[in-house]
Parts: C-alpha cells; sequence; structure tokens
C-alpha cells in the first residue's frame, strides 16, 4: 500500500471514530479556552420514551446511561459543583467573571435542555422552578418515587384490577411487571406469591 493509500484510509478511519463521538467544542472566553462542551443534539433519538407519572424507572433505565456515556452524569447527580461565578482581584488582575463557570453554566443549560426534552407535559409541571440538572433530576426522582399511602393505594388497586381481557399475555405480562417495579420503586415490593396471586 502507497502513501497516498495509508493517508486515505487513516483519513477514513478518524472520520469513522468522530462520528461516534460527542459532540463537543472548546468555548472561549478571552484568550483562555475552557472546558470542553459536549452538546448532546440527539437525546430524543437516543432516549425515545417521554416521562410520565408511571414510568419513571423505566426513563431513568434510558436516560441515566446515555448521560454516563457522554460523561455528564457528574452534573444531574451533584458531584461536579458549580464554580464560583467570579475570580477575586489580585495584585496583577481585577475582580473579573470565572470562565469556568461560563462553561459549567452551559453544559448544565444543554443538559436540562435534555432532561426538559424527554419529559411528557403531565410531569413538566414538577420542575418549572428548577435552575439545574441537578434540581430537575433530584425533584423528578423525589416526586415520582414517593412512597405516598395514596400513590401505594392506587397501584395495589391497579393490580386488583388488573385483567388480561383482550390483550396478548405478553402485553397483560409487561402490565403486570411494570406495576410490580413501580412498587418497588416506592419502597413497598410485593413479594413474587402475592405477584403470582394477582396475575394468574
Amino acid at each position: 500500500m502507497d502513501n497516498q493509500e495509508l493517508q486515505h484510509t487513516a483519513g477514513a478511519a478518524s472520520d469513522l471514530q468522530s462520528s461516534f463521538s460527542p459532540v463537543a467544542q472548546t468555548v472561549m472566553y478571552g484568550a483562555s479556552p475552557t472546558a470542553s462542551i459536549i452538546s448532546l443534539p440527539n437525546t430524543h433519538q437516543v432516549v425515545s420514551l417521554k416521562l410520565s407519572n408511571h414510568n419513571f424507572l423505566y426513563w431513568r433505565m434510558q436516560m441515566k446511561p446515555f448521560l454516563l456515556g457522554q460523561g455528564v452524569y457528574s452534573f444531574v447527580d451533584g458531584t461536579s459543583s458549580c464554580p464560583p461565578s467570579h475570580l477575586a482581584a489580585t495584585e496583577t488582575s481585577t475582580f473579573s467573571v470565572n470562565p469556568a463557570y461560563l462553561s459549567w453554566k452551559q453544559q448544565d443549560h444543554l443538559i436540562m435542555s435534555a432532561l426538559l426534552s424527554s419529559l411528557s407535559v403531565e410531569v413538566l409541571h414538577l420542575v418549572v422552578d428548577c435552575n439545574t440538572s441537578h434540581a430537575i433530576w433530584t425533584t423528578l426522582e423525589t416526586t415520582l418515587t414517593s412512597p405516598s399511602n395514596s400513590r401505594i393505594m392506587k397501584l395495589h388497586g391497579s393490580f386488583q384490577d388488573l385483567r388480561q381481557n383482550d390483550d396478548s399475555a405478553s402485553i397483560y405480562l409487561q402490565k403486570a411487571k411494570a406495576l410490580f417495579d413501580e412498587l418497588a420503586a416506592v419502597g413497598r415490593p410485593i413479594s413474587l406469591a402475592e405477584f403470582n396471586l394477582y396475575v394468574f
């Protein structure tokens, strides 16, 4: 293989690798570059399930690996904390905006946008007052897995009223499994014997 073919092959490999990498850009503030920003452009294609009042476990099962794979889950779990908004004045510089703060805020807003785009209308009201991705994540997690008595009673009632009717056996069991998982998520799991009693 001659040099021209080697260069062509290397270029093709580089293009292929970049097509599978998160879309990132280096944000410039003044003359100093800050951390790369992950733009998360295709969230709706990866996380196809819209979050509702009844499917948090399945939504999280899609969203969490996506955020981990993009390298931004530390924002939603709170381990990546917001830097100070300004840098203190020194003998050689004046009080100024912190570039790391601007970069962090931009990244967090992109994550917020990705999260919000995956919510259904029925749960959007829960996060109206949230101003960070961490606040959105914890609010949804706390609210939609809250072990309130009314929610637990409703889930048990749904189990008792569950009928196969015209559903296929597969669809019927999927509905039963969803209720089983929701009860586990709110801290009131039922035993396998109880599950069989409800379902069969």
